[in-house]
């Protein structure tokens, strides 16, 4: 069972994106997103998988702060 709906799980990881962009600037924050975004369209994982992952990317840069 999942702890959280895809919905929540996108919305928060949306919402990580957007202030990455706000404090790094916008071509950090977009390259960063569209690469994680391409890399996702060329593999075959399940979606909440890349989602999983996609958070864990966003976590730590948001430690590198």
């Amino acid at each position: 069972m999942l702890s959280e709906s895809y919905y929540e799980k996108i919305t928060r990881i949306a919402s990580k994106m957007t202030n990455n962009i706000l404090s790094h600037g916008i071509s950090v924050g977009v390259l960063y997103g569209l690469s994680t975004w391409q890399a996702d369209y060329t593999s075959n994982r399940p979606i909440h998988e890349k989602l999983e992952e996609l958070d864990e990317k966003i976590s730590k840069l948001e430690e590198k702060k």
